[in-house]
């Protein structure tokens, strides 16, 4: 799916973010 994908560019673009 592609939610793993752009949730996975995401979370290591922001880990302070979550």
């Amino acid at each position: 799916m592609f939610a793993h994908s752009m949730q996975t560019w995401w979370w290591t673009a922001s880990p302070a973010a979550r």
